[in-house]
């Protein structure tokens, strides 16, 4: 039993001895070629038979640059405020004489200058003046100082402001500057009253005769282009803002005297929506003389209803013409 289990063990020994040791293999493989550890095809198990494998380079990526674009800021230049327009306000008319002449005085509350031009038959001087304004409209004051005989303000259209001075004969003038105001010094008389009785007629206001002419008008089926009218009738198709061409005629006679004037046109509520841009002037030397005169418009009525023709002559109003404008089935309040 003994000699059995010697066996046993020595047969177990040799067997354990028989099995490479992987130490051993590693160990005995230093001396040799240097292990390669990448898969290979059977064959080509020395390094130099390895082809080495090209690894594929990755282009080179552009970087996305962000083009910014800065505005350079443009410099807008401030626009200047328009200068408001000065109005001059008119107050007063104020006469006085002394050895040197007539003294008219127009009281405004700043300096005011005036355009000052001389009509003939009969004598007058009229002064304009520019950016101006006259509360209640008129302003008319009798004289009696020399030749002076009255003087008159009175609004007119674009803020100006006319003075006529009424003379009894032609008289030399002289504009003084200093203060507020305007001051006109006439180079006339003493110190008496002019007379107050003469034969000689100042003036006299003339007949007017006024006509309308629409212009380019339909009338029943016919085509006019000028046609005699006292209102202004339209389709019930026309629309308002409405714009119109047309002509007013106006013939002066049996009057006597020197005439300037002008023509405004005003709309229901008051406002003067248009005007002539040069004024009318004319004389009447006898009652057998007669002046017409045509002025043409083209204007825009804002809306239906009764406009008025103002015809003004040396500083008054003297004649107010009031026309309608709209359909010929409108029945307007008057």
């Amino acid at each position: 039993m003994a000699k059995h289990l010697q066996k046993l063990l020595l047969a177990s020994l040799f067997i354990v001895m028989a099995i490479p040791m992987p130490g051993f293999a590693a160990a005995a493989a230093d001396d040799d070629e240097p292990i390669n550890l990448s898969p290979v095809k059977t064959g080509s198990q020395k390094p130099e038979n390895i082809v080495p494998t090209a690894v594929p380079t990755a282009a080179p990526t552009l970087a996305a640059t962000a083009v910014v674009v800065v505005a350079t800021p443009t410099a807008v230049p401030t626009p200047k405020p328009k200068a408001l327009k000065k109005i001059v306000r008119i107050e007063d008319l104020v006469f006085s004489q002394d050895e040197s002449g007539v003294k008219i005085n127009v009281v405004a509350s700043a300096p005011l200058r005036g355009k000052v031009s001389t009509l003939k038959n009969p004598d007058r001087i009229l002064v304009s003046f520019a950016n101006a304004s006259l509360p209640g409209r008129k302003l008319a004051k009798t004289i009696g100082l020399g030749s002076a005989v009255g003087a008159r303000l009175a609004q007119h259209p674009q803020d100006e402001v006319w003075l006529v001075v009424d003379l009894d004969g032609p008289v030399g003038h002289e504009v003084k500057a200093g203060g507020n105001g305007f001051h006109l010094l006439l180079q006339t008389g003493g110190q008496a009253a002019a007379p107050q009785a003469s034969n000689r007629r100042v003036a006299d206001l003339p007949k007017i005769d006024l006509m309308f002419f629409d212009l380019n008008v339909l009338f029943q089926g016919k085509q006019y282009d000028r046609f005699p009218c006292a209102n202004f009738i339209y389709d019930k198709t026309d629309s308002f803002p409405l714009k119109r061409e047309f002509v007013t005629t106006l013939v002066f006679h049996d009057g006597y005297g020197a005439f300037v004037g002008n023509l405004r046109i005003v709309d229901p509520k008051g406002v003067v929506i248009d005007h002539t841009k040069e004024p009318v002037a004319f004389n009447l030397f006898s009652e057998l003389f007669d002046y017409s005169v045509e002025v043409p418009w083209k204007i825009e009525f804002p809306t239906k209803g009764f406009y008025s023709l103002v015809l003004t002559l040396n500083g008054e109003d003297v004649l107010v013409h009031r026309f309608y404008v709209g359909h010929n089935d409108d029945k307007p309040s008057k």
